[in-house]
């Protein structure tokens, strides 16, 4: 479907669930064809147990066996995918970067020295959101973001910063809110516009006083959980971030960082400000590091990775866990349209808030495309669109897989 906009011509394509239902009749080895049937061959792989009055899942990864290729469906209702227009304003330079979405936008972080890049959802780009530099309103590279389409703000929070920016959906710089203290790399952002609260994650590293906590715009503390109340040997820490993307009603907190295989995914409850421990693994390699994700009905377990021969090619192994019946697989892939499989490292790293989005650069699909023996008419559509908005601005593309998640 071809769009004409202001700011450009984009191509975009949107395959709900039932025109590709093909897609979990005829699945590749491992592959499974829908939620009520998907747990029915994992492993048994997680137990309840109460600690100190808490409920938690405890995940036996020495039980984990089966390896499985996962229809998207067992996430989302429907898929889209939405092939961003590629100006040289709107050019992308990193794949799998970090996309915020509204009901309306997709915005993009594409790590240092690259701007917010604000997009409608067909496509159109629209403009940046603030500029590099160190002066007023401009930042060197971004940490964190938070998008609020109600109340026409876009928030960012810079690396080893102790303000965010604040501006609206037009680019124009607002104002500042000064933080209680610096954070450092890998946190994460929370505004209530209305309110004037902001919540705000922190790593551990160089001895922060707050782990997690909630302020208002002029700075003020309201409540917050202290780092060394969870976590010893702060100063020993490197590599550190939380991992939260607030894609349940939950604020979920993981430390993510060296040798942490030992260490609970909590909520953090604000109402009685504390964190509640919900879920870990044991039996897990002690010299690893892994990434513990959350959604609305599993959790995504992901052994970290810091090299590769071709980071393009960097796949991990992820491990799924059903919270209701405990059962899990080792994920071998995901299938997000037809064949085209993704079992990226950081897959599930780079998406925030209520849906999930991969951004992949069109060489990079192109190139799996070609590997894929019998091309389905739904991705040879997919290789056609990306091929004619190649023609049209002959530089590199990028495309955003999108979906609601399941609830």
């Amino acid at each position: 479907m071809l769009l004409n906009t202001q700011y450009g011509i984009v191509r975009t394509n949107i395959f709900l669930l039932y025109l590709f239902l093909s897609v979990f009749a005829s699945c590749n080895k491992g592959a499974v064809t829908g939620k009520t049937s998907l747990g029915d061959d994992w492993d048994a792989v997680a137990s309840v147990t109460i600690e100190n009055n808490d409920t938690i899942i405890v995940c036996d990864l020495s039980k984990v066996t089966k390896q499985k290729i996962l229809p998207i469906s067992l996430f989302v209702d429907s898929i889209s995918y939405i092939i961003l227009e590629n100006g040289d304003d709107a050019l992308i330079s990193k794949r799998l970067s970090n996309v915020y979405t509204t009901s309306n936008y997709i915005g993009v972080t594409a790590g240092s020295y690259s701007p917010f890049k604000l997009f409608r959802k067909n496509g159109a780009f629209i403009c940046n959101i603030g500029t590099i530099g160190q002066g007023v309103g401009e930042y060197v590279a971004i940490d964190a973001a938070y998008m609020d389409e109600e109340n026409d703000r876009i928030y960012i929070l810079p690396y080893s910063s102790d303000k965010i920016l604040v501006y609206n959906f037009n680019a124009k710089y607002l104002f500042d809110i000064k933080l209680i203290e610096r954070t450092v790399y890998g946190s994460s952002i929370r505004v209530d516009t209305k309110k004037e609260s902001v919540l705000v994650t922190n790593s551990i590293v160089g001895t922060p006083n707050y782990f997690v906590w909630i302020q208002d715009f002029n700075g003020n503390l309201k409540q917050g959980i202290k780092s060394a109340d969870y976590f010893k040997n702060l100063s020993e820490s490197y590599d550190e971030s939380t991992l939260t993307r607030f894609r349940t009603d939950n604020v979920e907190l993981f430390r993510f960082g060296y040798r942490n295989t030992n260490e609970y995914l909590y909520h953090y409850d604000i109402v009685s400000n504390r964190l509640i421990p919900q879920f870990k693994v044991i039996n897990a390699d002690e010299n690893l590091s892994i990434m513990i994700h959350e959604l609305p009905f599993y959790y995504v377990i992901e052994e970290a990775c810091s090299v590769a021969p071709n980071q393009d090619e960097l796949e991990t192994r992820k491990i799924i866990v059903d919270k209701k019946t405990l059962k899990g697989c080792i994920v071998d892939g995901f299938q997000l349209l037809d064949d085209l499989v993704y079992n990226d490292y950081c897959l599930f790293t780079q998406m925030h808030g209520a849906e999930f989005a991969i951004l992949d650069m069109s060489s990079i699909i192109e190139n799996r495309i070609k590997k894929i023996d019998k091309k389905t008419t739904n991705i040879l559509f997919l290789e056609k669109e990306i091929s004619d908005q190649k023609k049209d601005q002959e530089d590199e593309c990028s495309v955003v897989f999108i979906g609601k998640f399941k609830w």
